[in-house]
């Protein structure tokens, strides 16, 4: 019986519950052998579905989802049937997962002579087992560019791995060959003797013993059945054999319609699309589009090559070497800016500065293994810092407003992405919307332009966000704060029709990610490492 905490959030999760309903119950197969079994199958489906709408609507529970059922069979007019799947009669491609408790006429196994995915621990990587606890494979004494080794305990968990993965393809070997009625064609590629090792593929040439140099294949022996006989189930032996036919080479088949004249009004319809994975529901935060707009093949390092963790490994090598000099240790920038954001955060007064920022310094994780004068140093910049803010030009005019909320969570679904980010000050006067953000870089007339520019995107992003949470508010002013030097701080006035248009751009921008275009060579690149000669070189 299906336990009553179930919860149901999206689409996905609809086939999954029919799959655990025709495993648990056969209930689903019952239906199915009923003379209007594919109508009842799509009812139950409408049912779910609705079901998802209801549980989307608020906390609601499966009691409170019976007794609206209850009442809606007392009190309105009954459902009209759920429309049939008009898929039927054409050809699906789905995984094998979603295959299961399904059954087709033909089934095509497709490149089944090709590796499976390794789960074995790499490089980099961390896992955490409970069985094995935390593995990783480690640099040989920090040497980032030799060979990681691996502690023997990996090889052991590696092993067991490997086992239970390949216990998993056979498992899906069976529910690929088993959803077949009447034809299974299995393709691959083969070259001589080379079997991919645990492939499709091998698993049934060896379990067959077939030749693949034959034309055919001889399959013969006692095959048990199950017939149903004057009211009751019984059980009977049959001696079986069937000829497999080996085909060796396969030519392309004559399309039915020559495409190019078809008749438009016919019912074919042609999807010679290339298929391909689509990304969907990913999180789209400020940063990464404000860093493709400002330079998309320096995003591509960023985010798709990982870049920026790469960069870590040359820059400021003195960090990572031994110091003997205590006052020259450098607490890197991001904690500084941290530990800022959260005492503005806060909104702590001037006479409680000092005991706070201490406070943020003993509490912050990554600062456990610095020394006193490297803390003590961290202490006071930040300190100089926040009372140089609090006597900025700035700072007096935000703190005359009252309705504000600080480090404010906003999200927008857009399309199937979702848009995200973190304001550090909203600010809501009249007719407006004031979006606040706090900046602790190292600013000067030479880099303010550029910086200011990109900065400015993350904004409008904001901007944009919010225009759907305050439809009533057409105007909004964008202000970036330069903690350490006010004077560059900047302030800029936007309309809704701007902030509209600023949503084109980032559909724009994530369809270009997307689609791996990071061509485009814009003056942001000029200040990559990898700039040479005019244009960005790999």
């Amino acid at each position: 019986m299906l336990e009553s905490h179930i919860k149901l959030s999206s689409k996905t999760e609809i086939s999954e519950l029919l799959r655990t309903i025709h495993n648990e119950t056969g209930y689903w197969s019952y239906i199915a052998n009923k003379s209007n079994g594919k109508q009842e199958i799509a009812n139950l489906e409408k049912l779910i579905q609705h079901a998802i709408k209801i549980n989307e609507q608020g906390f609601n529970t499966l009691y409170d989802f019976t007794n609206y059922l209850q009442d809606a069979i007392n009190n309105t007019e009954d459902e009209g049937h759920a429309e049939l799947d008009d898929t039927e009669n054409s050809v699906k491609i789905m995984t094998i997962h979603q295959s299961k408790g399904l059954e087709f006429k033909v089934v095509i196994l497709y490149k089944t002579n090709q590796d499976k995915i390794n789960e074995s621990l790499k490089s980099k990587d961390i896992t955490i087992d409970k069985e094995f606890g935390i593995l990783a494979k480690l640099p040989i004494r920090n040497n980032y560019f030799e060979d990681f080794q691996q502690a023997p305990i990996v090889g052991l968990y590696n092993y067991f791995q490997n086992k239970k993965s390949n216990a998993e393809l056979k498992r899906l070997l069976y529910v690929a060959i088993t959803r077949a009625e009447e034809h299974l064609i299995i393709s691959m590629r083969y070259k001589g003797d080379k079997l991919i090792k645990n492939s499709f593929a091998e698993m049934i040439i060896n379990a067959m013993n077939i030749n693949l140099s034959d034309e055919t294949q001889l399959l013969s022996g006692p095959l048990e059945f199950m017939k149903f006989q004057e009211n009751n189930y019984v059980t009977t032996i049959e001696n079986l054999e069937t000829e497999i036919e080996i085909s060796h080479n396969v030519e392309l088949a004559e399309l039915p319609i020559d495409i190019a004249k078809r008749d438009q009004t016919s019912n074919y319809k042609f999807m010679l699309e290339k298929i391909k994975s689509k990304e969907k529901n990913e999180i789209i935060s400020a940063s990464k589009i404000s860093l493709f707009l400002q330079c998309p093949r320096k995003y591509q390092l960023t985010y798709e090559f990982g870049y920026g963790e790469l960069t870590k490994l040359f820059k400021d090598a003195d960090e990572y070497e031994f110091n003997s000099k205590e006052e020259e240790e450098n607490v890197p920038g991001n904690i500084l800016g941290k530990i800022v954001h959260s005492i503005l955060e806060k909104g702590t007064e001037h006479n409680l500065l000092k005991n706070e920022i201490d406070f943020s310094i003993e509490m912050e994780d990554e600062l456990i293994s610095y020394n006193k004068v490297s803390k003590n140093k961290l202490r006071n910049e930040i300190i100089d810092l926040i009372e140089g803010f609090y006597n900025s030009k700035s700072f007096k005019k935000i703190s005359q407003l009252k309705n504000y909320q600080n480090e404010i969570e906003i999200y927008k679904r857009e399309n199937d992405y979702y848009l995200y980010g973190i304001i550090d000050k909203l600010i809501i006067e009249n007719d407006k919307i004031i979006i606040t953000d706090y900046k602790t870089d190292k600013i000067s007339k030479k880099n303010i332009k550029e910086k200011s520019e990109t900065y400015l995107n993350q904004l409008m992003f904001y901007a944009y966000i919010l225009s759907s949470k305050f439809p009533q508010i057409n105007n909004y002013q964008l202000s970036l704060i330069f903690i350490r030097d006010d004077t560059f701080s900047v302030s800029k006035s936007v309309n809704k029709n701007e902030v509209i248009e600023f949503g084109y751009v980032i559909n724009d921008s994530v369809n270009k990610i997307r689609n791996k275009q990071f061509e485009e060579v814009k003056p942001g690149c000029k200040n990559m490492e990898f700039y040479l000669l005019e244009e960005c070189q790999f």
